[in-house]
């Protein structure tokens, strides 16, 4: 077991580290080691579903193989992780910004720099390696060298920490949430005029912000009232603080809010200062401490706008369940709606809570049959729909709870407010409660379609199509829907590849506006009612399909999905990867506006394969074969998240949960592309082979034929039977018939790989033997599949494929004399006349032959011999 830990009383600096040092190694257990400071257990509390610690009574220090000791070198406080400290069995790596201790085991690797905190140092790692970051674990890891270096201002601070936050923010980091967990020390003068302005202090409600006023008047001037208003905003709990002091022949205001709905540069502006909508300040002369603050008390309220609402934020509507549910059924209702937990309702009141942790003990007992109201928590925090959104936080932080459901005055349950929902109002994004997100994070609402394409659109679609897009365009407006232009076909415009495909997403139902578009082009439109889709076949052989925007949920990993009618947002997000998650708007008002939600556009300019979610390959196990189908297509790279990912589900054997027939489909795919030899060798080097044929050993004789056949014009030839054959060469022939059984080929390709089995041996030895005609070499290959001859032309090699080009010429010679010639000349219809012209062609293609003349002689020859034919 590799284990990392931190020291005991932790601080930020020791939390940032074992978040960062969990993303670098995600396989590893991470845990605090002891005690941990109250502010960094309210950070982590806020945080918890994002960081994924292990509880420290959970680990068995007996089973370490590897402890990562972050942010200290003193084996004093690590807790129980002591006794391993000085084992030479274990491997010992410390990573550390304190100069070097020298009492250090010395099989230890020891990583310490003199440097502002000790995550910076992982962030390095994180930045060298390309990870991108949640704005959840960037704002953890952010707190940590803010608190660590006094907000970049400690004397030991370096370039590299402000470089390590340079790409915290870029990753997302939120400075108002790192602003309320660090603060910078103070001088003497600064603490007096500190405690002066905490003493003179006054609460003002406005709006439900509490705004603290506060006063002062001293002789000297005291640098740093920014920081000191800070400070007082921090210890005394308020929404906001304003300080006005008169010194040095000025009356100072500062003015410092938490929240970004008092806009304190709103406040500023009639005293000549600015600044910012949270921070900002102003200096005034000639006017009295008492007239400025009059002038502030009444610019109060309005400069605070209200605050945001549980029912502003909550979900809805609810997701419950009825006291008499079965734990299996709530289990299965949690997993499809993603949650942690559902309320227990009956007649809309909230009775309970049944959550997650509930099921798995009912499980553990076998009581999956038992009613939820057995096993719900009664003792529920909840709150009204008018509670803000401080409050909500407070509570979650205080209860350490995930979740709170939201009543009305009557008492009736109307929506649940999560964590999540949460972080989303403090971040402005968008988390997936029930999926650990790999995408980037998305862009904010204002830019969300802020790119037109529309001319990129004409120039590659050009005007039928466009027309058609229009048409679908105007259908969707007439009757109240929203059209989304979807998947491969905006990818490859994007790209500059061709694509023919037209596929629509519908919100919020299909069919309806297919039928009408169908009507507009005297099309035939075929609806699947069961899957909310419709395809249009057009005059022309085009098709058109029509899919309503959908979620989807899989019971189990490979299963079939479920679907659900949802957003466009929610369509894309259950497409297999991020660079195929792209949509333009057709609706008239916006058409041609491009949609990327889960930056698409960056993957494809930094050439990545990525998945959505780390659950993608364990839910359609196909997408593994797909992954490698376009990352060889388009020459990319798996994101590395993502190839952890699909090894990781491999080795948990996902492949073999998916049908054989889907799987035949998705390698036909992959092996009818151009870059199919490259396809194979990625398959080969990820140990996806193995999945689909026992002991698959890919040997250099079938490495050096793919080069060979990569270097062939290959038009016209079935691909993926000339792949699968090349593929099946790593057994003997005796073991083909159950392989191709196992990989339930079509028709051609099955018959295709049992002729190469048949007589690949011969053909091969005729083509070296000196002896062998060319007659004999064609009348060998005539029979066979293209594809046959040719595999078993370039088995042989160069000098094959150039016997096999010249027997194709040659195969095209005929005798000039024909049945009518024959019977002209005696011989009666039936098999010896066809044995007569086979002989005939034979010597042709032998050269013994080439003139109608020397055809008419051997005849003769050949009649003589006695054959006539006839009865």
């Amino acid at each position: 077991m590799e284990v990392i830990v931190c020291h005991t009383n932790a601080d930020f600096d020791a939390l940032g580290c074992l978040t960062a040092a969990k993303v670098l190694r995600p396989k590893a257990v991470a845990c605090f080691s002891g005690h941990i400071n109250k502010k960094v257990r309210e950070l982590y509390s806020l945080y918890k579903d994002s960081v994924n610690l292990t509880p420290l009574e959970h680990i068995n220090v007996q089973q370490v193989e590897h402890l990562i000791v972050v942010d200290t070198q003193n084996s004093q406080r690590i807790g129980k992780f002591k006794e391993v400290f000085f084992n030479p069995r274990v491997k010992l790596t410390i990573i550390d910004h304190h100069p070097r201790q020298e009492s250090l085991p010395e099989w230890a690797e020891v990583v310490v720099h003199e440097i502002g905190a000790a995550t910076t140092l992982l962030v390095e790692e994180i930045m060298e390696r390309g990870l991108a970051l949640s704005a959840s674990i960037a704002t953890i890891l952010a707190t940590a060298i803010y608190s660590d270096t006094g907000c970049l201002t400690a004397k030991y601070t370096t370039s590299r920490d402000v470089k390590a936050v340079a790409f915290l923010l870029d990753q997302g980091a939120n400075l108002e949430v790192v602003a309320n967990y660090t603060r910078s020390p103070l001088s003497d003068g600064q603490r007096t005029l500190f405690e002066d302005l905490l003493a003179a202090s006054q609460e003002i409600v406005v709006n439900e912000a509490k705004i603290r006023i506060t006063t002062c008047e001293i002789a000297e001037y005291i640098d740093g009232l920014a920081q000191l208003t800070s400070r007082l905003t921090e210890i005394d709990d308020c929404d906001a603080c304003v300080a006005i002091v008169n010194m040095d022949d000025r009356i100072h205001i500062v003015g410092r809010s938490k929240q970004d709905r008092i806009n304190m540069k709103k406040l500023m502006q009639p005293f000549g200062g600015n600044g910012h909508r949270q921070a900002a300040s102003a200096t005034v002369k000639g006017e009295t401490m008492e007239s400025v603050i009059t002038k502030v008390q009444q610019a109060l309220p309005n400069i605070v706008e209200p605050p945001l609402r549980a029912s502003d934020i909550m979900s809805q509507p609810v997701r419950s369940v009825d006291p008499d549910t079965t734990m299996a059924d709530a289990g299965r209702i949690m997993l499809r709606s993603g949650h942690s937990g559902l309320p227990v309702v009956l007649d809309g009141r909230l009775l309970g809570i049944i959550s997650r942790r509930d099921l798995d003990k009912a499980n553990h007992h076998g009581l999956q049959n038992a009613p939820v109201k057995g096993f719900m928590s009664t003792a529920v925090v909840g709150v009204q729909s008018n509670a803000s959104v401080d409050e909500i936080q407070r509570l979650l932080i205080q209860k350490d709870i995930g979740r709170l459901p939201v009543m009305d005055q009557d008492g009736a349950l109307v929506g649940i407010v999560t964590r999540t929902d949460v972080l989303r109002t403090l971040h402005g994004k968008s988390y997936p409660h029930w999926y650990q997100v790999t995408y980037r994070a998305e862009p904010t609402p204002d830019n969300i379609a802020a790119e037109n394409i529309t001319e990129l659109l004409e120039s590659h679609l050009g005007s039928k199509r466009i027309g058609i897009l229009l048409l679908i365009a105007q259908e969707a407006e007439r009757q109240g829907s929203r059209a989304y232009l979807v998947g491969g076909m905006v990818r490859d415009i994007l790209m500059g590849y061709n694509n023919v495909d037209i596929d629509i997403v519908i919100e919020p139902e299909a069919a309806p506006i297919a039928r009408g578009v169908a009507k507009l082009l005297h099309a035939e439109c075929v609806e699947y009612p069961k899957f909310g889709t419709a395809t249009l076949s057009l005059p022309s052989g085009e098709h058109i399909d029509f899919v309503t925007a959908r979620t989807e949920f899989y019971a189990m990993p490979a299963a079939m999905p479920e679907v659900e009618n949802a957003t466009i947002k929610k369509d894309l997000y259950r497409r297999d990867f991020t660079i195929n998650t792209l949509a333009v708007v057709l609706n008239p008002s916006s058409f041609g506006n491009l949609l990327d939600f889960f930056g698409a556009r960056e993957d494809l300019k930094q050439g990545l394969v990525r998945v959505l979610y780390n659950l993608s390959f364990v839910e359609d196990p196909t997408r593994i074969i797909r992954a490698v189908r376009f990352e060889q297509r388009y020459g990319f790279k798996l994101e590395e998240q993502t190839e952890r990912f699909l090894r990781n589900a491999l080795d948990n054997g996902v492949l073999e949960k998916v049908s054989r027939e889907k799987l035949r489909d998705e390698l036909r795919l992959l092996l009818s592309e151009d870059a199919a030899p490259k396809s194979i060798l990625r398959m080969d080097e990820l140990k996806v082979w193995q999945h689909f044929l026992p002991a698959f050993v890919l040997s250099d004789r079938q490495i050096n034929l793919l080069r060979d056949v990569a270097q062939q014009d290959l038009e016209g030839l079935d691909t993926f039977s000339l792949y699968v054959v090349i593929l099946l060469l790593y057994q003997p022939f005796l073991a083909w018939p159950e392989l191709i059984e196992m990989l339930r080929l079509p028709k051609k390709s099955k018959e295709i790989s049992q002729e190469f089995m048949e007589h690949a041996e011969d053909i091969m030895r005729g083509m070296h033997d000196e002896f062998t005609t060319p007659s004999d070499l064609w009348l060998m290959l005539e029979p066979l599949y293209p594809e046959t001859r040719f595999l078993i032309a370039a088995l042989v090699g160069e000098e094959g494929l150039t016997k096999l080009t010249n027997l194709l010429n040659l195969g095209s010679v005929a005798p000039s004399l024909s049945g009518t010639d024959l019977i002209a000349n005696g011989v009666r219809p039936g098999p010896v006349m066809g044995r007569i012209l086979r002989q005939l062609k034979k010597a042709r293609l032998d050269g013994t032959i080439s003139t109608r003349e020397e055809e008419l002689e051997l005849l003769n020859t050949l009649m003589a011999q006695g054959l006539k034919g006839g009865v």
